[in-house]
């Protein structure tokens, strides 16, 4: 396993971001004149910097569906009791930047991985137990055939969920002063290019995503950034295939 140090690849925000760690560290640690002389609130903020920078370039980090972090309580509901899931923190979502002119796959894979660690455990299966459907599965006890229609239900709803994400996307104007033109034109490229991996990594497809690439203005390492994103994330990619297809 390779160790990228390297903040979405970029140096120059590696060092921005070691520079912030260290500032905020030294207005923790020191009891000096000096630090004491800044303002508590330009302090506090010194503090928080490195968060709000990683803020700054991540995505959605599920913590919401942690497992300690999610509680089921009984509601009456049109005649009749019914457990809900009650989601109690926060998902940690943050929206690109305007100028960020297509999806980050190499960034978003890894907090990809860890929703679907918290909410399935499915990439590895010491981990199901602690996962929210293994606590579900656990307090319920459902036989198997129950769990695999759920499965197959979830994987609709999945689905369901992720093509009206899109759809907002392209058609909620609201939305739009988050999602650049640029962005919205490109949306759908990432699907087409998770189809093709899936499907055998052909040179027929490979051509087409690089021509793709260069005609709708892509970086010229567009495809192979892309790879490397789905070699990292390619067991999610197997695990849910039809939101691809």
């Amino acid at each position: 396993m390779i160790f990228d140090w390297l903040l979405t690849g970029s140096a120059q925000l590696t060092v921005v971001f070691f520079v912030l760690v260290v500032i905020a560290v030294f207005t923790q640690l020191t009891r000096n004149t000096t630090s004491r002389s800044i303002p508590f609130w330009l302090r506090a903020l010194l503090k928080a910097a490195p968060a709000l920078f990683l803020t700054w370039l991540s995505w959605s980090v599920g913590e919401s569906l942690v497992a300690r972090n999610v509680g089921l309580k009984s509601v009456w509901e049109a005649g009749e009791w019914r457990v809900k899931l009650i989601f109690m923190d926060h998902d940690a979502l943050s929206f690109p930047e305007l100028e960020n002119g297509h999806y980050y796959a190499q960034t978003a894979m890894p907090a990809v991985l860890l929703d679907e660690r918290h909410a399935w455990g499915r990439a590895n299966p010491a981990l199901f137990p602690e996962s929210l459907a293994g606590y579900l599965l656990s307090i319920y006890r459902i036989d198997s055939e129950l769990e695999t229609r759920a499965q197959l239900l979830a994987n609709e709803w999945f689905r369901a969920a992720y093509q009206k994400t899109q759809q907002a996307i392209l058609n909620d104007v609201r939305l739009h002063a988050f999602f650049s033109d640029v962005f919205r034109s490109r949306l759908f490229d990432w699907d087409e290019f998770a189809r093709g991996f899936l499907n055998g990594r052909s040179a027929k497809w490979e051509k087409q995503m690089l021509k793709l690439f260069a005609e709708k203005g892509y970086e010229a390492d567009a495809f192979e950034y892309y790879t490397e994103a789905a070699e990292k994330g390619r067991g999610f990619l197997e695990r849910n295939r039809f939101l691809y297809e």
